[in-house]
C-alpha cells in the first residue's frame, strides 16, 4: 500500500507531430479541451514561486558559458524586479505540445506524462507559445477557445516567470545532450523571455 502506481493501456492513434494536424486549429481546439480536463487544481503553494526563481539562478550559473552576458544580466534584471507569491497549483503535463498527442478517429488523447508535477497551470503554456504559436495566432486562439479559461494579470506574470525559467533551463539541458539546434532556439527563448509582455491574448 502507499506505493505510486499508474495504469494505463495502449493508446492507439497518429502521432500529431509531423502530420497535416499539426497545423490544424481544430486540433488545437481539442488540445485546449484535454488541458483543461487535466488540469485538476491543487494546493495553494507559499513556496512555489521563490523555488522557481531560485531555480532560475541556480540554472543561470550553470549556463554561464553557454549564454551572452548581456542575456544573464537581462533576466537577473527580470528575475529582480519579480516578487515571490502565494500560487495556486494545479496537475500540469510538464511536456504539452504535438509530440505527445495522437489522434484517433478524429478525437485527440494526451500520452507520456513522464513530467507530469502540480505547478502553476501556465507552465503547459510556454512550449507552445515558444514553438507552434509563433506566427500562428489561430492555432492559439482555438487554443484558448478550447481550454476556456481567462488569465488573470496574475497568471500573466506568472506565465512569463515560467516562460524564463524554462527557457534558460533548456539552453542547459539541450547542451548537455548535444543538441545543438534546440540549444540555439533557446537563446531566442531567453532573449524573447526576458524582454517581453506576455504573447497571451488576455
Amino acid at each position: 500500500m502507499g506505493e505510486k502506481l499508474l495504469v494505463t493501456e495502449y493508446l492507439p492513434g497518429e502521432l500529431v507531430e509531423g502530420s497535416p494536424a499539426d497545423w490544424d486549429p481544430a486540433t488545437y481546439l481539442q488540445a485546449g479541451q484535454a488541458l483543461a480536463g487535466l488540469l485538476l487544481p491543487g494546493d495553494v503553494s507559499a513556496v512555489y514561486y521563490a523555488n522557481l526563481i531560485e531555480r532560475t539562478h541556480g540554472y543561470m550559473d550553470r549556463a554561464e558559458d553557454l549564454v551572452s552576458a548581456d542575456q544573464l544580466e537581462a533576466l537577473r534584471v527580470r528575475l529582480a524586479a519579480t516578487a515571490a507569491r502565494p500560487v495556486r497549483l494545479s496537475f500540469t503535463h510538464g511536456d504539452y505540445h504535438p509530440r505527445n498527442w495522437l489522434l484517433h478517429e478524429s478525437e485527440l488523447r494526451v500520452i507520456d506524462f513522464g513530467r507530469a508535477d502540480w505547478r502553476h497551470w501556465t507552465s503547459d503554456l510556454v512550449r507552445l507559445q515558444s514553438q507552434q504559436f509563433m506566427g500562428r495566432p489561430d492555432l492559439e486562439e482555438a487554443f484558448l477557445a478550447g481550454l476556456g479559461r481567462d488569465l488573470t494579470a496574475s497568471d500573466v506574470e506568472t506565465l512569463d516567470l515560467e516562460w524564463m525559467h524554462q527557457a534558460i533551463a533548456t539552453v542547459v539541458w539541450a547542451h548537455n545532450i548535444g543538441d545543438a539546434e534546440f540549444e540555439e532556439h533557446c537563446r531566442w527563448m531567453l532573449d524573447k523571455s526576458v524582454g517581453r509582455v506576455s504573447q497571451v491574448h488576455l
